[in-house]
């Protein structure tokens, strides 16, 4: 009987330590509302990522006439070999939202995403890899196409074989001021530290 008992306890042990969720490791303000996906999604079977993803809502993010409108961070802490390159971002962003958009109540078709990232042509005076624009249906606010500004930057960690992929978004065009936010939001350690 002492058998049995110990066995439950342990496996309810197991099972719980098995949820803990997993921790914040972006800093962005209090007021910013955060969510955490664990890769593969069901709803985006084309993405091919392994881990999980950290969402960060700018407080405006769902007020259509306010300037955090659709602003947001989102970071994907996933297993790599290697930096991604454009293509696998853009592969996957897409993918990401064309299954993130269905189903909505505003239509059951709309265009599929495109995004388009470039270089960063600011060198020093721009801290990431990649600028760019993703046109993206909202099936969250508007039933409307919008397009997003893009600014990405990544992490690779040789040891943990992971890369960190940061997105800042926003409907709001690079030089709008929510992208002071937007640029606050950082790693809270060094990303080789992190789960």
């Amino acid at each position: 009987m002492r058998l049995l008992l110990f066995i439950i306890i342990g496996i309810l042990f197991l099972d719980a330590k098995a949820q803990e969720p997993t921790e914040l490791i972006l800093n962005a303000p209090r007021s910013w509302a955060e969510e955490i996906i664990e890769f593969p999604i069901h709803w985006a079977p084309n993405m091919d990522l392994k881990g999980h993803e950290e969402l960060r809502f700018h407080p405006d993010w769902k007020y259509v006439e306010k300037p955090g409108f659709w602003s947001l961070a989102l970071l994907w802490n996933v297993s790599a070999d290697s930096l991604f390159d454009k293509q696998k971002i853009v592969k996957n962003m897409e993918a990401y939202y064309q299954g993130l958009m269905q189903p909505n109540h505003w239509s059951k078709e709309f265009a599929d995403p495109n995004m388009l990232l470039i270089d960063n042509p600011l060198g020093d005076k721009e801290a990431v890899d990649f600028l760019g624009k993703i046109k993206v249906f909202d099936g969250f606010h508007t039933g409307e196409m919008m397009e997003l500004y893009v600014k990405v930057s990544q992490h690779f960690c040789d040891r943990r074989g992971k890369v960190q992929v940061l997105f800042l978004l926003s409907p709001s065009p690079f030089e709008a001021s929510i992208w002071q936010e937007l640029d606050a939001v950082s790693f809270k350690e060094d990303p080789c530290q992190l789960n």
